[in-house]
């Protein structure tokens, strides 16, 4: 039987969207805190350490230095 294009990602979406049984872990605490340094915006912004420890564990020092950005705030 054939079934309307519209009926079919209708069907499509409630399959995809259905909740699970399974729980889904969610944090307690926020994934970043953050604070901004005293002092001019040139002294200050520099990689914050946290997320630049994070990213080149993952890519390398090389790639997090090109993708991170320097921040006056910084995660604590």
């Amino acid at each position: 039987q054939k079934m309307c294009i519209t009926t079919y990602r209708k069907k499509l979406i409630e399959a995809l969207t259905q909740k699970k049984d399974e729980q889904i872990n969610t944090r307690t605490e926020p994934r970043h805190h953050l604070e901004k340094k005293e002092g001019s915006a040139h002294e200050v912004r520099r990689y914050c350490t946290e997320c630049y420890d994070t990213n080149s564990q993952m890519l390398g020092s090389k790639m997090a230095k090109n993708l991170m950005q320097k921040v006056t705030t910084f995660c604590n």
